[in-house]
């Protein structure tokens, strides 16, 4: 059996994710990664059983990833400012990472509710600070009484969508500032 090389492996995950992307999951074939990095489609299964297991173990990367660059201890400001920094934290990091932020929600789309690493990804999203604080607003009644899920989808396709069409030139950050943002979704979000 040969041994597994960590940057093949990185590569592996890089290339599928150049491919979704590019044109989505479908685009993200084992046989279209292996022309990709011009290896085997072989040599892929020495590192993933499947390509469902490529795209969680990219699922949890990028999820991870996203969670370094937006975690903050929130725990002891009020929830609205612990909100407004989430935010303002989301969007520099959607700004500097768009194509991934967009991996992401390709990625939780096609995730399948009964697949063994849905419990990772859970336990990642519920030790984040962002969503503790969330938790934390529902429960204390600060915000709205929806479950967690309308919360997180307000926040991240807002934000997202905002450095979207400052990327795409729709509007200049000047033209719709992200404050004006911020206090749309905080509306939105305070009960």
């Amino acid at each position: 059996m040969r041994k597994k090389d960590n940057q093949k492996f990185q590569n592996i995950l890089e290339e599928a994710a150049r491919l979704v992307i590019e044109g989505g999951i479908a685009n993200a074939s084992t046989n279209k990664i292996a022309k990709g990095l011009n290896i085997s489609q072989s040599s892929i299964y020495i590192y993933f059983k499947n390509r469902e297991e490529i795209m969680l173990t990219l699922y949890l990367r990028e999820l991870k990833r996203m969670y370094a660059e937006i975690e903050f201890d929130g725990s002891n400001m009020p929830v609205e400012e612990a909100l407004r920094k989430s935010i303002r934290l989301l969007f520099a990091y959607a700004s500097k990472n768009l194509d991934r932020m967009q991996l992401i929600i390709r990625l939780k789309d096609a995730m399948k509710s009964d697949s063994p690493i849905v419990n990772a990804v859970k336990s990642i999203v519920d030790a984040s600070q962002v969503q503790q604080m969330m938790y934390r607003g529902i429960k204390n009644r600060d915000l709205r009484q929806l479950d967690i899920s309308f919360h997180r989808n307000n926040i991240f396709s807002t934000v997202m969508l905002h450095a979207q069409n400052i990327q795409n030139g729709v509007y200049t950050e000047k033209e719709v500032p992200l404050k004006q943002v911020e206090d749309m979704i905080v509306a939105a979000e305070i009960e």
